[in-house]
């Protein structure tokens, strides 16, 4: 028994010492997920928070859609919720990814970011009802973000340039093109993107939308759903592009430290309360606290909370209740 404990304790001690490399190596992914493994030696949990809190604007560390809700948990795996009737928890290939800092689910695929920026992605073919391969990746290293949307795929490097597949040859041109990136969102016909420097770029939108995404300055996260552009700005202020219909009303909103975009529009407050605009009106999400993590799909928010728990509001899917005994969410803050 002595030898054990002293066992786990030297395994604390190695992920410890590993983090401080990677922390000064700036490669914040890494250096969280391994002050989670030190568990409760030193101050690997105050480690974590730091570390946590200088990627987590673009490192997506839950995810959803109507069928299957998956998160990353603090040794690294992907889990999910037992009730949910997904294909992809099924698949023994995602069963062993390893080392995961963001996952990434949509309705046909879901792809995971490790530590030592490599790309995991795996598609299901309802036709077949077999697992595949979509995209030849097996070439993209040092990966830090990543975004789809039907047949283009955008991967965001460390160094700030981008990999992208795509059928639109115009827009691969223009993203390959692209430097300083720290984030990209891949809509139908256009992407856009985040800038290390804070200013946005875009692609395949028309001359007006362009003018008014390049003007942008002080961006530190931006989000794209159904032709709808918002940007979160460094001094807490939301701005909103395409929102012909008026339908998302952000005037009076400040303090704002993250945003997730669906058919509604939510922002997370300093602190830690949740506003939002444009959805069905959420009753309880209003009442929400504590909260250092939001996410969208269609009209539900899951909101994540300091313990690592989950809470959700808006239609309820059939696995939440599942969902909202999951403690492992890889949040620690």
């Amino acid at each position: 028994k002595d030898s054990y404990e002293k066992y786990g304790i030297c395994k604390k001690i190695i992920n410890y010492n590993n983090a401080l490399k990677a922390e000064k190596a700036e490669n914040y992914g890494n250096a969280a997920l391994l002050y989670s493994m030190a568990d409760d030696y030193s101050d690997a949990k105050e480690k974590f928070s730091y570390c946590y809190k200088k990627i987590d604007k673009n490192l997506q560390v839950l995810s959803f859609n109507e069928d299957e809700f998956i998160s990353v948990n603090t040794k690294g795996k992907i889990v999910g919720a037992k009730e949910s009737s997904g294909y992809f928890l099924k698949d023994s290939t995602v069963n062993m990814w390893e080392n995961i800092i963001s996952v990434y689910l949509s309705d046909d695929y879901i792809f995971a970011i490790s530590n030592d920026g490599n790309l995991n992605i795996k598609n299901f073919d309802s036709s077949s009802n077999k697992y595949i391969y979509p995209f030849e990746i097996e070439d993209w290293k040092s990966i830090v973000s990543v975004d789809i949307n039907k047949n283009t795929i955008v991967g965001v490097q460390s160094n700030g340039k981008a990999n992208i597949i795509t059928e639109n040859d115009t827009i691969k041109e223009i993203v390959t093109n692209w430097e300083n990136l720290l984030d990209v969102k891949v809509e139908d016909n256009y992407i856009i993107g985040l800038k290390k420097d804070g200013t946005v770029v875009a692609g395949g939108v028309d001359k007006s939308i362009k003018n008014d995404i390049e003007g942008l300055k002080n961006i530190v996260k931006i989000e794209c759903s159904n032709g709808i552009i918002a940007c979160l700005t460094k001094s807490g202020k939301v701005i909103v592009i395409r929102d012909e219909n008026k339908k998302f009303n952000v005037s009076n909103w400040k303090n704002i430290e993250d945003i997730a975009l669906g058919d509604v529009l939510v922002g997370l407050k300093s602190d830690g309360t949740v506003v939002q605009t444009g959805g069905i009106g959420m009753s309880e999400l209003d009442k929400w606290n504590d909260i250092v993590d939001i996410y969208t799909c269609k009209n539900v928010v899951i909101g994540v909370k300091k313990d690592g728990s989950v809470i959700f509001d808006g239609t309820n899917y059939k696995y939440m209740e599942d969902v909202l005994e999951n403690e492992t969410i890889l949040v620690n803050k």
